[in-house]
């Protein structure tokens, strides 16, 4: 296996591990989802700015869709992990990244730590929907 090969199969089963205990009791059926996780999907739903020339396409139901030079790239699903703390979990299927955000007050800024790499980054909404 090509060092790049491996590298890449091992931060996807690292990142996964960290997202199974989350995933095996945090994710609730859309329709069990507490009105204040409802509200914060609903706030998050729109257009952002993200990493590397991507953005993210956000849904009420917690589907989202990345794309690059509006062609798409990868899906993802956030999970709310507090409502009261506007805290959310993203989970790309392609690449396994997890990224832990927060939604600020006014609803036009993301904060958020990637798992896989340790950075920190911001997103700005571009549309809403």
């Amino acid at each position: 296996m090509k060092s790049s090969a491996r590298i890449y199969a091992l931060l996807t089963t690292f990142s996964l591990a960290l997202a199974a205990p989350a995933m095996a009791g945090g994710g609730a059926a859309p329709d069990t989802l507490s009105s204040g996780s409802q509200m914060l999907l609903s706030e998050l739903a729109g257009r952002w700015s993200w990493v590397t020339n991507t953005q993210i396409v956000f849904e009420t139901d917690g589907s989202c869709r990345a794309y690059q030079a509006d062609r798409q790239v990868n899906t993802c699903q956030v999970a709310v992990l507090d409502p009261g703390r506007r805290l959310l979990r993203i989970t790309h299927a392609i690449g396994g990244w997890i990224d832990t955000v927060t939604l600020s007050p006014d609803t036009s800024f993301l904060s958020h730590r990637d798992t896989v790499y340790v950075s920190a980054f911001g997103s700005h909404r571009l549309w809403t929907r």
